[in-house]
């Protein structure tokens, strides 16, 4: 119920469910946490929420990937810049090899430069 109340930007929702004890790092039957869901979506006060409730931000979903990988991956620049500035790993990698930066470097949203920008800088 939890992912499903992040995929609909529900904050209300999500504030009640955490509140009677969801667990903000269970995953969805799409082996994706709250924390991944939101990031796609760009919902920082859904994410502040999570993470304020104990949600693992450098979790990894099903297929090894971030909350940060996912927000590169959907082009979703306030979501990784909120996530840098909480301390995600910008260097961590799936089995397969991917880092936020090869993601975000297949993208072919609009906001691709901006976004390795500001995984560029946060490695320095």
């Amino acid at each position: 119920p939890l992912v499903d109340a992040v995929g609909k930007q529900n904050l209300e929702i999500v504030r009640f469910l955490l509140a009677n004890g969801a667990d903000p790092n269970a995953a969805g039957l799409s082996l994706t946490t709250a924390l991944q869901t939101a990031a796609q979506t760009g919902n920082i006060d859904i994410m502040k929420l999570l993470i304020e409730s104990g949600a693992i931000i450098d979790q990894r979903n099903g297929y090894g990937r971030t909350a940060l990988m996912l927000a590169c991956a959907e082009g979703q620049l306030v979501s990784v810049e909120f996530l840098l500035s909480q301390g995600a790993e910008p260097s961590l990698a799936t089995p397969y090899g991917d880092t936020a930066l090869s993601v975000a470097q297949k993208s072919t949203n609009p906001s691709k430069d901006k976004i390795i920008d500001a995984l560029l800088a946060r490695k320095k």
